[in-house]
């Protein structure tokens, strides 16, 4: 029962953090699960048979389903924040990595070092965060309850610290395995040494973004050159009214 509700609490997760994004290719939910079960599997494995050492097997609802709730809570966040990272990434700099990295001979991973290690440092600000402040600031619900229910507070605050190291190292795993299947497998074309060409044509709110974008661009440009016109013509008049002023016109003489 404790797996079966902790898989399906995972794809329900996984489908949540895809929320607002563009599908930019087709096999995208199935590497969000991925990366959820690479978390979650990993560390609920060391944690429960290496470090808690439990009796019960692995499996049991008592401890998977708590433990797994908070994990896959802060994972969604992170691999959101990611996500769109990525795709703005790779949208607005898709040139400069087609005909500047990868037309020059550079890897896939050269041609995307940029985009991967900006999106992965913003995708883990929040738990970052949340550890910077955690006891100082900000006392978890875990913490809290294990002191109203007569815990000592050493004892609810060394729980509460593990816990806290489980869910970053989750969701740095979940992070990494998420990066590493949307560029190996969702974004470059390894065999033709490009970007795919159904990964580019994104639809949704990116796609809006970059129809703007573009509008706006003809919009200056078209206002550019018609200021250029402008000048141009004012000067001329200008500079003909100063010869005309110079070198006024003489009449013709008058024969007597």
């Amino acid at each position: 029962v404790g797996a079966h509700e902790s898989y399906s609490r995972m794809s329900s997760s996984s489908s949540s953090s895809l929320e607002g994004l563009s599908s930019v290719y087709p096999t995208l939910h199935h590497h969000v699960r991925v990366a959820f079960l690479v978390g979650v599997t990993s560390v609920l494995t060391i944690a429960i048979k290496f470090i808690l050492k439990l009796t019960s097997p692995w499996y049991d609802a008592r401890y998977l389903i708590p433990m797994s709730g908070m994990i896959l809570g802060n994972m969604i966040s992170s691999n959101s924040l990611l996500l769109q990272s990525l795709i703005k990434e790779f949208i607005h700099h898709k040139d400069i990595i087609e005909y500047y990295y990868l037309a020059y001979g550079a890897s896939y991973m050269e041609a995307s070092r940029s985009a991967i290690f900006s999106s992965i440092e913003l995708s883990l600000v929040p738990i970052i965060n949340n550890l910077s402040v955690v006891g100082i600031v900000h006392l978890p619900g875990m913490m809290t309850g294990q002191i109203l229910a007569g815990q000592s507070p050493r004892a609810a605050s060394m729980y509460q610290i593990l816990i806290l190291f489980w869910i970053a190292a989750s969701v740095g795993f979940s992070v990494l395995t998420m990066t590493g299947l949307f560029v190996r497998k969702g974004i470059f074309d390894l065999h033709n040494h490009a970007l795919k060409s159904s990964s580019t044509k994104v639809s949704g709110y990116l796609a809006q973004e970059e129809k703007i974008n573009d509008k706006k661009v003809t919009k200056e440009k078209s206002r550019f050159f018609s200021l250029l016109h402008f000048w141009v013509k004012r000067r001329t008049k200008t500079a003909t009214k100063d010869k005309i002023t110079e070198h006024p016109s003489t009449p013709p003489p008058v024969i007597v």
